[in-house]
């Protein structure tokens, strides 16, 4: 392999380098209540502050003193039905999320009571999708000895919240949205455009076989570190 190909695979290899791939993001878990459900959002201050209209620069504090209105804006934005009848919802106080890598996070909770004859519910996700194209939404549905999970895009934005999967069907599941991830991100394109160049140069210097091999290698790692940062964990 050659040392351009190697030194990627490192790079690739490290947990940070994976995170800072990933654009806007809002990691949401959810779990059925007897009353209906309880829903936890992470979501960047960036994104709130700017759902908001206090610009992308607003801090956290600023956002924070806005608690009520985030919160209102998220439990509008994202609800969850039974066929045609919508469940209420209300969201609680938004905090600032401690110790996480990456840029700041709030968290808040929302409780949702549904219909008493409610069964198969679907929650959707209108927030933050309308102003970034790019905006993912990390799902996670908890049950009560597994979990199973979801990524909405935009145009893809609601998610059933029934039985829990196979692993093989969780991982089959989130290695395509490993692929979907790469060739959806605009830094992700450049990386692999700059991939065909320096492969152009390899395959002058050591031949097409080599070349097309270091690249299917790296690609190919590059598609799975981003379904494994995605992935999520099984609950014991």
């Amino acid at each position: 392999m050659s040392r351009v190909a190697l030194f990627v695979l490192v790079l690739l290899a490290s947990p940070a380098i994976a995170r800072a791939h990933r654009g806007s993001a809002k990691f949401v878990t959810i779990e059925r209540t007897t009353a209906g459900a309880t829903l936890e959002v992470e979501l960047e201050v960036v994104d709130a502050a700017m759902e908001l209209g206090l610009g992308e620069d607003a801090p956290a504090s600023a956002v924070l003193a806005r608690g009520d209105d985030l919160g209102a804006l998220l439990a509008r934005g994202m609800t969850i039905r039974s066929g045609d009848a919508a469940c209420s919802a209300r969201a609680g106080a938004p905090s600032e999320v401690e110790g996480e890598d990456g840029p700041p996070r709030l968290a808040l909770s929302i409780d949702y009571a549904c219909p008493a004859s409610a069964r198969e519910l679907v929650l959707r996700d209108e927030t933050i999708f309308p102003t970034d194209a790019q905006h993912e939404a990390f799902v996670r549905i908890r049950f009560a000895q597994d979990s199973d999970a979801h990524v909405l895009r935009a145009g893809r934005q609601e998610v059933a919240l029934g039985e829990p999967p196979s692993t093989a069907s969780l991982l089959g599941r989130f290695l395509v949205e490993g692929v979907l991830h790469l060739v959806t991100g605009y830094d992700h394109l450049l990386f692999l455009l700059s991939l065909v160049l320096t492969a152009g140069g390899l395959a002058r210097r050591a031949g097409m076989r080599v070349a097309m091999r270091d690249v299917a290698i790296v690609v190919t790692a590059f598609t799975l570190g981003h379904s494994v940062t995605i992935t999520p964990r099984r609950s014991a």
